[in-house]
């Protein structure tokens, strides 16, 4: 007994309900797809931006004139002489803000292509050069770190952030110094360069290391001595050696034994708020010292 399998029978009404469906899919496609707009059409409106700069120090008083926006007054300072922007030291400036680079203009790094398999099996147990399609190399998974190490990665971030913190706060604080050398011809910086070495030479000869003069050293150094507006010392550094540890030590030490010293005019000063002198000195074979240019 066997059992024939007719074809199932499509009528008119399943024809016409197929045709309608794609008809209406097709119209749905045409009417969602496209989209019109008046070739008179405004563009809309650039998005306008205020360039606000987080500074961390505050002054008593506002300045005069200022060339920034920020939370708080401050009256400049920092480690530079030109007029630029603070910026936070763990800011990464993005693309736009780097000049002559783009979006566009940066282009994405290529991945690295993996080294190609150089073996293969010749033989049973036996390897030689690659003479087939390089096998890829086998993925290696980053680790997954444990909890320690978060905790450690994290307490060392802080530290270093705590770090990069203090020292652009003490950058921000430094003061904005006015440098005297022994060519200067103004008139007023003249006089007071004048009496200060003059007063430095008094007090070194009156205290003349003991060492040099039985040990006979001469020689010649270069200092750096910054002075505050009322005249205390602020720092004295050794710029360049005479040779002798003796020398620069005793150079040092007559520094800070003649001041403090008068107190910079306004004249000198003008609007910095430290005055730098940048001095030669010699230990003369004489026992004596001097300041040269």
């Amino acid at each position: 007994m066997s059992s024939t399998v007719r074809p199932p029978i499509i009528t008119a009404g399943d024809r016409l309900g197929l045709t309608l469906f794609l008809a209406v899919a097709l119209h749905a496609l045409i009417i969602l797809g496209i989209s019109f707009q008046s070739p008179d059409a405004a563009p809309p409106p650039a998005t306008r931006t205020l360039d606000v700069t987080l500074v961390h120090t505050r002054a008593e008083a506002p300045p005069e004139e200022a060339d920034y926006y920020a939370q708080e007054d401050q009256s400049g300072g920092g480690n530079t002489t030109e007029q630029v922007q603070e910026r936070s030291p763990t800011a990464i400036p993005s693309p736009q803000e780097t000049p002559g680079t783009s979006m566009q203009a940066v282009p994405a790094a290529a991945p690295p292509e993996p080294a190609p398999d150089t073996t293969r099996i010749s033989r049973a147990g036996e390897e030689g050069p690659a003479t087939g399609e390089p096998r890829p190399a086998a993925p290696v998974e980053d680790p997954i770190p444990s909890m320690a190490e978060l905790v450690q990665r994290s307490m060392e971030i802080a530290r270093l952030s705590a770090q990069a913190e203090s020292r652009w706060q003490a950058y921000a604080k430094r003061p904005d110094p006015k440098y005297l050398t022994a060519a200067t011809r103004r008139s007023a910086d003249a006089a007071y360069l004048h009496d200060w070495t003059r007063k430095v030479e008094r007090i070194g000869n009156l205290n003349y290391p003991d060492a040099a003069r039985r040990e006979g050293l001469t020689g010649r150094l270069i200092l750096d001595v910054a002075i505050r507006p009322d005249g205390s010392l602020a720092d004295v550094a050794l710029l360049r050696s005479s040779g002798h540890k003796v020398l620069d030590e005793a150079a040092i030490r007559i520094v800070r034994l003649a001041a403090p010293f008068a107190p910079v005019p306004a004249e000198v000063l003008g609007e910095k708020t430290e005055l730098r002198i940048v001095r030669t000195w010699v230990f003369t074979s004489g026992n004596r010292l001097q300041g040269r240019r």
